[in-house]
Parts: structure tokens; sequence; C-alpha cells
């Protein structure tokens, strides 16, 4: 979810927010290149920079951590997160459940059904408002126009009204509201629309209620579409007056009355997304967590839909003020229990050093096993967090952190270990020829022309 500042981005696969430090800030050591720095010294880097990014962007963090919360708390953000996960692994399987020569570049293709799941959150519809309800018209991708909206616009606002709400320590008001959205290039799409129909502070209170609901179901926008068809037929006053809590149940059980529940099948990742829209239950949502091991965030996404003890991050998301203080001056314990699985600083800069630039596991992780992968939950974000990169660019999705600077490597050309960290001092220390023989079951021929099956193949 890449924010309209070119400082953050939250990556929902990842559970990772990523924070950009300018240049002009930045310190000797962050410039160095790679594989210049002692472990020592790039655990005090790392430390440093987190500190000065978080001042600098405070508010921007608050946003961007809100995405990877969304993503443990909205059962369709978190299946689609677990489904674009699944082309991390699937490039290198191929050639693992394939034991043959391949001739290099390698020409493998995603499946349109993981392309097609990347691009359903900038599908355009407009909204139709008339004396009958409020229908949905899809319109071309870019259409700048009254009424037009994407589910990346629901999701966007939503954690926008979090930010605000951080910066202010309030619930804040709908004049306020709209005054802090003149202050900067920020989305107002949905907002823009619910207020043509209601007052501001009621579009303010009613925003985030409705895309929560929308987002427990399989079809957002048109369940926003609905929800807001509802709401103008009642009255806005009927669910903005109410406890947040108690209205964003009533939504979600008037969708649940009209559409039903989703079938069991949706929380196996496996099978292709429902075209029907229906409501995500809570028994559902945990069925998908509990099958989805490899997701980062899915221990958030347990500790919140446990019926024993859960719940908090529904309470964090819609009163945000309660556990941040004014500007995020503070963090309730609960809410620390929550920070971004994975955060990464980065030095804006062109020659910026990926080997220096390390990630911080959330606290509340790095000590945790996963009993069902049999390795540390910290050891399992990192490798994750690894092949992610890789996945990332080579489908183009974003370019490397850094440029590899040991061209004579015969890796190297074959540009299949772009976005490959940590990048080594000593190209002999690299450590991603043993990652692919050991993912792949393939090494790469003398001539660097062709991947070959290992004589042993590893287990």
């Amino acid at each position: 979810m890449q924010h309209m500042s070119s400082y953050s981005y939250a990556d929902p696969v990842l559970g990772m927010v990523v924070l950009r430090i300018p240049a002009e800030i930045a310190l000797s050591n962050d410039l160095l290149p790679a594989g210049a720095l002692t472990r020592e010294q790039i655990v005090e880097l790392a430390e440093r920079r987190e500190q000065v990014a978080l001042h600098l962007h405070s508010s921007l963090f608050f946003h961007e951590w809100a995405h990877t919360l969304q993503v443990a708390a909205y059962p369709n953000l978190y299946r689609r997160a677990a489904v674009q996960a699944r082309p991390i692994g699937a490039y290198w399987n191929t050639l693992r459940g394939r034991p043959q020569e391949w001739q290099l570049p390698l020409n493998l293709q995603l499946r349109d059904d993981y392309v097609m799941m990347s691009m359903l959150g900038t599908v355009a519809a407009r909204l139709e408002i008339n004396d009958r309800g409020v229908g949905l018209t899809p319109v071309p991708e870019g259409t700048l126009r009254r009424g037009v909206l994407t589910e990346n616009d629901l999701v966007e606002e939503d954690a926008q009204v979090l930010q605000y709400r951080v910066e202010i320590g309030g619930a804040g008001s709908g004049r306020s509201y709209r005054r802090w959205l003149s202050e900067g290039q920020r989305y107002s799409r949905a907002f823009s629309i619910l207020s043509q129909h209601m007052s501001d502070g009621q579009a303010l209170r009613l925003l985030p209620r409705m895309v929560r609901a929308a987002f427990h179901t399989t079809r957002p926008l048109n369940a926003f579409a609905s929800l807001l068809g509802t709401i103008l037929h009642e009255g806005p006053d009927l669910f903005s007056d109410l406890d947040d809590a108690f209205s964003r149940t009533l939504l979600v059980d008037h969708l649940q009355g009209v559409y039903g529940d989703v079938d069991q099948e949706w929380a196996d990742i496996r099978k292709d997304e429902p075209e029907r829209l229906a409501v995500v239950s809570p028994e559902r949502h945990r069925a998908l967590v509990e099958n989805t091991p490899h997701l980062p965030v899915r221990w958030y996404a347990g500790w919140n839909a446990d019926p024993a003890t859960g719940g908090f991050l529904d309470k964090y998301l819609a009163t945000p003020w309660k556990y941040t203080g004014r500007g995020g001056d503070r963090l309730d314990d609960e809410l620390s229990r929550f920070q971004p699985p994975l955060l990464l600083v980065l030095v804006d800069h062109p020659d910026r050093n990926l080997a220096a630039q390390t990630v911080k596991v959330s606290p509340s992780l790095k000590d945790l096993e996963s009993e069902e992968l049999g390795v540390s939950v910290r050891t399992l974000l990192m490798e994750v967090f690894r092949s992610k990169l890789l996945s990332d660019t080579r489908l183009a999705v974003r370019p490397p952190f850094a440029a590899c600077p040991h061209a004579t490597c015969p890796y190297h050309p074959t540009r299949l270990c772009d976005g490959w960290i940590p990048l080594p001092k000593r190209q002999e220390d690299c450590l991603f020829p043993e990652y692919l023989r050991g993912n792949t079951g393939h090494t790469l021929d003398q001539a660097g022309k062709h991947l070959v099956p290992l004589t042993e193949r590893p287990d």
C-alpha cells in the first residue's frame, strides 16, 4: 500500500512498514558501500535510523502501521495477502519440482489468478445514488470523475482517519478533518461522497465503520455501496450517533442478513475468491488464520480473533487516541504488542546500502517459535522477507533496494539474485548460491548459461 508520500509505504504480505530518511541528514555510515560495516555497527546504525525516521515521519508511521493492522483485522485483506504471498515461493518451487536443465534467462510467468488478485484493489467503479438506492458502474482505470471509488481508496481513507485522530489525540470533528485534508495531498474520495449526503461529522464517524464492515465481506466495494444505500434510507444519524463498536456490528449484521455467510471453502486460499458478496464469519476468519502459518501477520490476526482474549485491534482502529496519546507520544502496552512485524528504514539516496539497513523484527514476535513450521518466528520472518524482495524484483513490483557491486560474480549477469540481501563485502561470502541450491535443487553451470540439477538434491 504505497502512500501518496514517497517517504513511506506498507507491504501487506510482509506486514512491513518502510520509512525513508532524506540523504541530507544521513551520517557517514549511512552511505558506506555494501558490507563495509561490522554487525555491531549495523545494529547501532539501525537503532539511530529508527529514532530519526520515527521523529521525522511519526504521523506517516501510524498511517502505514494501520495498514498492517488492517490486514490482521479485516478478513478480506488477510485472505488477499495470503494469496499474494503464494508466488513468493512458486518460482523456486517450479524449479525444485522439475530437476532438469534450465536455460537462462528463465521465462516463468505468474499465474493469471495471482495477477488478478493484485489488481482487485485498483478496479474502479462509480457510485450511482438515486431513489432506488446505490449502485455501482465499472469505469476505466484512472478515471477521475466525481463519485468514483476503488477498494484502495477505502483502505487508505480508513488508515488516514486513524492517522488524523492520532495526530490530534481525539475523535475529531468534521470541520477539523476537512481542514486537515486541505493541508496536504491526502485521500478524500470516499469522504467527499459521504459528505454530499450527510454532515461532515457524520461522514467522519461513519466512514471507518463502513470500511471495516465492508472488508468483512468478499466484495468490499459492493458492500460499501450497499451500506451507503441503507444508511441514506434509514438516516445517517441512526448509525453515526451509536457507539462505534455497536454501529459496526449493526452494519455487519445487516450485510449478513441480506447476503449471507461465505462458504466453508473460503478459508482455503487454493480456491478462487468467491464472486458473490457474502460476509466472513469469525469462525471462517479463524480457520483462514490457522491455514496460513507463512503469513507474518498471522500471529496478530490470531490474537485479535481469539474469542476469549481478542478484539483489541477493533478497539484500537476505532479509537486510536486512547492508546497513543496526542501525536503518538506514547504507546499503550497492549498496542506495543502489535508493532509492525517488520520495520525497514532506508536512506533516500541512489547508492543506499541495504547491507547496513537492517530490518527490525517486532519485539513481541522475535522470541516466538512457529510450532507448525518448526522454526523461530524471527527466522521465518527474515526468510519470507528475503524471498519477497527477490520475488518483487523478478516481477518488477519494485526495483532492488541496492545494486550488487560484485559484477564479476558468475551469478551477477543471470539476474537471478537481483534483490538479494545481505550484500556481502566479498563476493565469495555471498549466501545466494547456497540459497538457490537449497530452495531449487539446482546450481549454475560453469558457463553461467544454464541451471543444472544437483547430483544430491536437498531434502
